[in-house]
């Protein structure tokens, strides 16, 4: 069984973490990264099965295959959640997730060019 979206981008989470900061002197920011990753993680759900979804699944499994961990896979996915609202503005769930796969893609190429 395909490891689910939910699970491999834990919008959730940094909602959580969001509201955890308000009041801020960013809160109207932290406010609409709220709204962004509430309406992104509706998305998201919509998007398991899909081609780019296996994509991320193999990204997922063979980051552990290759270290044991996924401690690049963690931080690139929370990198990419933690700019929503601030420096990123994906209109939907899967502009999200391709952006969260390029990445990946691209770290995975760079790590094993200089490898």
């Amino acid at each position: 069984m395909m490891t689910q979206l939910e699970r491999l981008i834990p919008c959730a989470s940094f909602i959580d973490w969001r509201r955890k900061q308000l009041p801020s002197p960013e809160e109207s920011n932290n406010k609409q990264a709220i709204l962004a990753l509430e309406f992104l993680t509706d998305q998201l759900s919509a998007l398991n099965g899909t081609s780019l979804h296996r994509r991320l699944v193999r990204l997922w499994e063979a980051e552990e295959d290759q270290s044991g961990e996924r401690d690049i896979f963690t931080e690139i996915v929370g990198e990419e959640l933690c700019a929503v609202g601030f420096t990123s503005f994906p209109a939907t769930g899967k502009e999200l997730l391709e952006k969260i796969v390029y990445h990946l893609e691209s770290d995975s190429r760079q790590r094993a060019s200089s490898s």
